[in-house]
């Protein structure tokens, strides 16, 4: 375990690597590549929780609401490059290349 946490390796994947005997790579998905923009979004939306569950008045909290999200989405997105989008928009024709041939989905490919 020491030699996994020096290299940088977390302490589940070296503990199914020692279970298992050998190295299972798992497929990665490319929906992974906006985990980053996802982290900063969730944890404005964290900060804003107290905005979001205010009282307000009946016609007013979805507005709020969208105002709140479209605030949240805005301020990461400068984490967004052209890369990552290229690498979601990649993953996304797959997804579709895939259901147009009728394949079942799998979570996590």
């Amino acid at each position: 375990m020491l030699v996994a946490a020096h290299n940088g390796i977390p302490p589940t994947t070296a503990r199914r690597i020692v279970d298992a005997g050998h190295v299972e790579l798992l497929p990665r998905g490319g929906a992974r590549c906006f985990s980053v923009f996802k982290a900063k979004i969730k944890a404005d939306i964290a900060l804003s929780r107290e905005e979001l569950v205010m009282a307000r008045p009946r016609g007013a909290i979805a507005a709020a609401r969208m105002e709140i999200l479209e605030r949240t989405a805005e301020r990461p997105i400068g984490c967004m490059d052209l890369c990552l989008v290229n690498r979601m928009a990649l993953h996304c024709q797959h997804a579709v290349a895939a259901a147009e041939r009728m394949e079942e989905m799998q979570y996590g490919t």
